[in-house]
């Protein structure tokens, strides 16, 4: 589509700014373009000219579909096809769901007394914690405290988030926290991890295991500047794929060990996706060798199937 488009404006370049240009006299001087021939430029040419660029820019975001028909079947496609909107809208209901009745303080669900009790404490990446626990833990109880665009912290100073009632609702997180703490076996720290949140999340985990409670903070995931098919999209399946991805990732390895020996120095585990999900230049896009099980979602948040493999790794 790009090379027909470069065509027509090749054309019109040549017919209206070129030719004109070429044409000589009879003595062999060159006849300056009309004022008529530059009305017919700025009449054919420039909308040739954004015609031309409005086709490539569609061409780049359909080509891959359209291209690389073999490398991508049907299935991988239509999740390139589906709306940004619509996959957050679909995370956050995820987070909705799991606050089940009835509540306890701020969190959601109650506590059992002949069970182990594991508060999940997170933002929209508490349902990767929620799936974490379930797999690593199957036979404790699962309570939850998590909100979507809220980073269940302490404090929220220089910390970015999009849900108003953020800080408020941390304080109401906390307190139930505190009065529970004899109820709660272990809490999992489940949220977007990144430079600026590193001091807040080990203030967390310093606080709880205060309350002698044990935390795991679930690690520093791969995160990208784009979504993971879009980048997919432009490199065969495989590793040509993969070493894209890491050169999209927007966090380092440097970020992960920052966060794991933090962790540790204060009392708590630390759960470590990173290695599993980038080494060596490369991170994962599917899991096995089927390319249609995607371990993103989205530029942050792994899918299920990919939380309950890593889980079943690290169990």
């Amino acid at each position: 589509m790009c090379v027909a488009a470069t065509v027509v404006l090749a054309e019109a370049l040549y017919r209206f700014v070129e030719r004109p240009l070429r044409v000589r006299g009879g003595h062999g001087e060159v006849r300056p373009t009309s004022r008529s021939r530059a009305r017919r430029f700025t009449r054919f040419a420039v909308p040739a000219l954004g015609a031309a660029v409005a086709m490539c820019a569609a061409s780049v975001t359909v080509a891959w579909a359209n291209d690389r028909p073999e490398a991508y079947p049907e299935e991988v496609r239509d999740i390139v096809a589906m709306d940004r909107g619509a996959v957050s809208a679909e995370r956050r209901a995820e987070t909705r769901a799991l606050c089940r009745e009835p509540k306890t303080g701020a969190m959601c669900g109650s506590f059992a007394e002949d069970e182990q009790n594991v508060l999940i404490l997170g933002d929209s990446v508490g349902v990767e914690g929620h799936l974490l626990a379930e797999e690593m833990w199957p036979d404790a109880n699962v309570v939850t405290a998590e909100k979507a665009e809220c980073p269940p912290l302490r404090t929220l100073d220089g910390i970015q988030h999009s849900f108003a009632g953020c800080e408020q609702l941390n304080d109401r997180r906390f307190e139930s926290l505190g009065e529970n703490a004899d109820r709660i076996d272990r809490v999992v720290v489940a949220m977007r991890l990144d430079d600026e949140r590193l001091p807040h999340v080990l203030d967390v985990v310093a606080w709880l295991t205060e309350q002698g409670i044990e935390e795991s903070v679930y690690g520093v995931g791969p995160q990208y500047d784009q979504f993971v098919w879009q980048v997919m999209a432009m490199h065969q399946p495989g590793a040509d794929a993969e070493r894209a991805l890491y050169s999209h990732l927007t966090v380092a390895s440097t970020l992960n060990a920052a966060y794991a020996d933090g962790v540790a120095q204060r009392g708590g585990q630390y759960i470590d996706r990173w290695s599993w999900a980038c080494q060596e230049g490369a991170c994962r896009a599917h899991l096995g060798d089927d390319i249609t099980d995607l371990v993103m979602v989205d530029k942050v948040h792994m899918t299920r199937d990919a939380v309950v493999a890593f889980a079943q790794s690290v169990r």
